[in-house]
Parts: C-alpha cells; structure tokens; sequence
C-alpha cells in the first residue's frame, strides 16, 4: 500500500529559468520495502518540452518520457539531488526531450525507515549491502505500476550505483541502462590492483563516521559547521542546504534542563541517519564478497548477470592529500567495468572526486545525459536483448 504527500515543487537553484512541466507538485510517496522498512520516495513529476507542456494528456503521450531513478550514497537522501533534478529538466527543455525524475531515501536514512530490528545482530543483518537492492526493486515496483511507458535508467552514486549494479544483476533486464559513479565493490587487491593495492588509498570511513558530530543547537549552526570544512564545503549551495534540510530531524533526546519542550523543538536537530548505523553500513561494506559475485558460470565460461549497458564513472585518480595515491572508489572503477564486461564503458572526470554529483551538477548531468543518449537507440536495443537471451 502507497501513501502520498504532495509538495510544493522546488524553485530554480540559479542554475537557468525552471522548466514548465506537466505536474505542479512534487509528490512524496511512502513505499514498504522488505524487513519491516517504510521507504520515503520523492516523484519529481514529468517535464515535457514547452511545445507540449501545455498540450492535451494525449497529445504529451506522443512523447516517450525518459524515467530516471536517482539512488543516494551512504549517509544521505534523496533531496541531495535537488540540483541534479533541477539541471535534468534544465537539459532536457534544451534537447526538446520529456523527462521524469524519482528519488528516495535509501532504508534508514533521510525520512525512510530503519529495519526491524530485535537485536544488534538483526539491525546488521538488515542493514546488509545487498538490502539496499531490495529498496531499489521496491521503488521500481511502484514506478512500474503507473500509467507510464516506463523507459527506466538508473544513476547511482557510491553505495546508491552499487545497489542500482545489484538489483540488475539479481534480475537482468529490470534497467535499460545504469550510470554508475564510483560504485563501490570489494576487490582483491593483490589480483586486481596495480602493485597489489600498495598505492591506492583507502580511508577508514566506519570509524570517521562512528566520529561524526550528529547533534546541532539548529539546522541552521549545522549548515554553517558544514560549510566550514570539506568535504562538504565543496559541495554545490543547494545540495548542502537540501542535506541539512531534510537529513535532520527534532533532537528528542536534548538533555538541556534550560530549554522548555518548545524550545527544543524549535531549534535541537540530530541526524536522521545515526553516526552508528551510517558506521554500520561502512562496516558491512567492508565485509562483503569481491565483485566476483557480479558473474555466473556458463558452459565453462564466466559471464556478468548485468545485462543493460552499464557506464562505470570515475573521478580523479589522484588523492587529494598525495598524488602518489588513487582513491580506492577511483582504482576499482576499472575492475567493476571488467567485470560488468561488454556491457560496460569506463569513463574518467579527473575534475571531480568522490562527491562528484553534489560538487558539479550540471557537469554531471550533462555526463548522465551523454550516456542515455548512447542507450536508448536501436542499436542499444539489439545489445541489450541479446545479453538477456544468453542469460
């Protein structure tokens, strides 16, 4: 069962006139998900080119509407992608395309919700990297039950492009295609990386998350804190006002005797996704299988269960604090495209870094935009239904 809430849709962030489209509100849809979880999904609406965003419901039918699913990385939500929606629609009115946007909160982070969980054993259980693939199958569901001609692309970035990678791979053909930025998988090192991984590095996220600060006097001290230090300081305005907006919620647990209940309300925020469970997440991740598991055994030989065309991005292969290094989501990106095989392209924006997608939007869109346009053809087609015949 669905339920919606509509909302105002949101103005445009300095990044060009908003685009007229076919929805005057943004509708904030509650979807269940496996393990007791509540998924909070934001459905942007369908922008259709001026020419027919006016024009009668039969006459915008004639247009086929490119569907995009937008899924988060680890310790965000899906209003991050506020300026990434906006520069989807900017583009699409200047290439005369109809486009429609959805985004969501991820389990346990943003407004969704954390799994049942009896246990510490069980809450680990459930926050499992291939649990994420099970919240992206339960939005494509509920896409796939509208009236629309759904022509589904899904981009992801970090955990987001590993669960979008996942769900593809456990049932083939559920994408037309998939952009993936810097999907994150477990490689071995000693094979699969130049020098066995010597060079490459790899941070300890659990324990910097474990770390976090994740209660404010306000969401507005949390944007300046934000602001203040990287990464986020790099991030586009928007994307940081959007994550501090709605990846905060009432501090119910402030402990200031001087503060009276309205007080705390008005201003006290924490995290809406705990230090803890975003540390959690980081620690699953490090106990997965390498990507190995992407394959399957077929007549002797190995192929990949991902069955769409798949674009593998990457950022700088230089690490920000010695150039000696690669970043460890950059030195995998070719080991996942190998693995993904020929359905896979490996593409490099050495002007970004992890946080490509929040820091550059409208380069990232433009980049997005570039590989619907080399999936959606007949060509692409043929490819396509081909790898799902031999699977």
């Amino acid at each position: 069962m669905y339920t919606t809430v509509r909302q105002a849709r949101p103005a445009s962030f300095g990044l060009g006139p908003g685009p007229r489209v076919s929805t005057t509100a943004m509708q904030v849809l509650r979807v269940p998900s496996m393990d007791g979880v509540v998924l909070q999904v934001q459905d942007r609406g369908v922008y259709y080119p001026p020419s027919k965003a006016s024009s009668s419901e039969s006459a915008q039918s004639d247009i086929q509407v490119v569907t995009m699913l937008l899924v988060h990385a680890n310790g965000f939500h899906g209003r991050v992608w506020d300026p990434v929606v906006e520069c989807l629609y900017a583009s699409a009115r200047t290439r005369g395309r109809g486009v429609r946007v959805l985004t969501f909160d991820l389990r346990a982070h943003g407004g969704s919700t954390v799994p049942d969980s009896t246990s510490s054993d069980a809450l680990k259980n459930n926050l499992r990297w291939d649990k994420f693939a099970d919240d992206v199958f339960a939005v494509v569901r509920r896409v796939k039950h509208t009236k629309l001609n759904v022509n589904l692309h899904v981009v992801g970035h970090s955990l987001g492009a590993h669960a979008a990678i996942r769900a593809e791979a456990r049932v083939p053909g559920t994408f037309r295609s998939i952009y993936a930025f810097e999907p994150i998988f477990m490689v071995d090192a000693k094979k699969d990386l130049p020098s066995g991984g010597e060079f490459v590095f790899s941070p300890d996220l659990r324990k910097a998350a474990s770390k976090r600060k994740e209660r404010f006097e306000s969401k507005a001290k949390a944007l300046q804190v934000f602001k203040s230090k990287p990464p986020m300081n790099a991030f586009h305005d928007k994307a940081l006002e959007s994550y501090v907006e709605f990846g905060f919620v009432v501090d119910t647990e402030d402990t200031n005797e001087s503060k009276n209940e309205n007080e705390k309300r008005a201003s006290s925020v924490c995290l809406a996704m705990s230090r803890k469970n975003e540390a959690l997440v980081f620690s699953n991740g490090g106990e997965e299988r390498t990507v190995d598991f992407l394959l399957r055994s077929d007549d002797g030989k190995q192929r990949s269960l991902v069955s769409c065309p798949t674009t593998v991005v990457r950022g700088s292969t230089e690490a920000a604090h010695d150039k000696t290094y690669v970043p460890y989501p950059s030195a995998i990106a070719p080991v996942v495209a190998s693995v993904i095989g020929t359905n896979a392209r490996l593409e490099t924006h050495s002007e970004w870094n992890h946080f490509g997608p929040l820091c550059d939007p409208k380069g990232f869109v433009e980049s997005v935009w570039e590989h619907v346009g080399r999936n959606e053809g007949d060509d692409s087609r043929a490819l396509h239904k081909a790898t799902r015949a031999r699977l």
